[in-house]
Parts: C-alpha cells; structure tokens; sequence
C-alpha cells in the first residue's frame, strides 16, 4: 500500500515537473498523462496482490512445516522409547 501511494506522490511529481518545464499541456498529453498514471496505478495494485498471495502462500507452508516437525519430534521420541525397550530386551537375554 505504501508503495502505490509513494509511486502516485512521484508520478504526481513528474507531471506537474513536466507541465512546468513544457509549459500548458494540451488535453492530448493531459489524457496520455493520466493512461499513463492509471496503468502505474494498475500494475502497482497487481504486484501488491501478488505479494499478499505470495506471504499468505509463505504463512501456509509455514505452518506445514511447524506440524512436519512436530511429527518428526514425535517420531523421533518414539523410535527413542523403542531403541530402550529393545536395548532392555536384549540385556535381559543376555544375562540368561
């Protein structure tokens, strides 16, 4: 949002610059000005878009991973408890 609004504040600028320096401007060049202005303005809203897609795409496979370790924690304890019981078998064979 910053940034479509910092983009309007320089393209603003530039076109009372231009208008300065060439003098009147015909409605012609008005009119090719504010194409101009309303396609910056476009794009700057698609790439906003796209970027709120991209964090909210990031924020979900965030999550994804969060559980993955989680499980991976879990799996990990377990194969933990396993590797006791069994070293705990093994023993009590051995003494035998």
């Amino acid at each position: 949002m910053r940034k479509s609004l910092r983009l309007v504040a320089i393209v603003s600028v530039m076109m009372w610059l231009g208008m300065g320096l060439v003098g009147c401007a015909t409605s012609s060049q008005v009119k090719d000005l504010q194409t101009k202005t309303d396609q910056a303005l476009s794009k700057a809203d698609k790439a906003l878009m796209e970027a709120e897609e991209a964090k909210a795409a990031a924020a979900k496979a965030s999550d994804v991973a969060d559980e993955a370790a989680a499980k991976a924690d879990k799996a990990a304890a377990q194969a933990e408890e396993c590797s006791v019981k069994c070293e705990k078998m093994f023993n009590k064979k051995m003494m035998k």
